[in-house]
């Protein structure tokens, strides 16, 4: 599967602002795909990036995720940046080929006795989840038997767990690295037990007359940047993961999309 993520970023604003012709995108914050600010995060980059080069400009909004969502269906946005997939979503969306794969893993105190190698694991406890993300069947709480603390953000599923008000929070496996950074955060550690692989997309809605040539475009454009090591320059990594591999470990299987680069001093 391909490898990672792109756009660009602005905050939320009236709709009568929108630059016309301009691809008019929206997400949560979603650190380090997507940031809230001047600074892009690394799927703006890579989305934003793709677009560009297919002769279209493209912005993104920040805000909550719920209401990307709403605008989404409601024709107030084109579509979304960085999205995963579900049978819901697929009733208003057209989604590009995945262009990264996210690792869910579980999030927990440190010193914590709680043992999390695979999804069966969470039965009975209370899981940290951030609301209408498509965790997937893998992550199901009725067919595992957890109580699912639905939040507003990853953010806020790392807080409910700092607090004490949940025993894990599952969220992407880079998003938990980038958050665990923050001394805020220096009581809790990330699992090395991935429980579930998910595909990202860019997405845009049905209702939007361009959106197959759009997308088209995009997995065309995406393709050439990964043989020309562009999406590798945007992630600062030399190998991107391009399989689901299985849930319950963290090896999974990759691809070199580039030549590594080599010091010339």
């Amino acid at each position: 599967m391909k490898g990672h993520l792109i756009l660009a970023l602005i905050l939320m604003v009236p709709a009568s602002v929108w630059s016309e012709g301009t691809v008019q995108l929206a997400n949560d914050e979603w650190p380090p795909f997507i940031l809230e600010g001047a600074e892009q995060g690394k799927a703006e980059k890579l989305v934003c990036e793709a677009l560009r080069r297919s002769g279209r400009a493209c912005e993104v909004a920040v805000y909550e995720w719920e209401s990307v969502l709403e605008d989404v269906r409601g024709g107030e946005i084109d579509g979304i940046a960085a999205a995963w997939r579900n049978a819901d979503r697929e009733s208003y969306l057209l989604f590009s080929e995945p262009y990264l794969t996210n690792r869910i893993v579980p999030v927990v105190p440190v010193g914590s006795a709680v043992v999390i190698e695979s999804a069966g694991d969470l039965a009975n406890r209370r899981v940290a989840l951030v609301t209408d993300y498509a965790y997937g069947e893998e992550l199901d709480a009725k067919r595992l038997g957890f109580e699912a603390i639905r939040v507003a953000s990853s953010k806020e599923a790392l807080n409910r767990v700092r607090r004490g008000q949940a025993d894990v929070a599952l969220v992407d496996e880079l998003v938990a690295r980038a958050a665990l950074k923050d001394p805020a955060f220096e009581d809790l550690q990330a699992l090395n037990s991935v429980l579930a692989f998910r595909s990202l997309h860019f997405a845009m809605a049905r209702q939007n007359p361009d959106a197959q040539a759009i997308l088209a475009d995009f997995n065309r454009v995406y393709e050439l940047m990964l043989l020309d090591g562009t999406v590798n320059e945007i992630l600062e990594v030399d190998w991107l993961a391009t399989d689901f591999g299985e849930p319950g470990t963290v090896s999974v299987a990759f691809m070199m999309a580039s030549p590594p680069r080599t010091s010339t001093t």
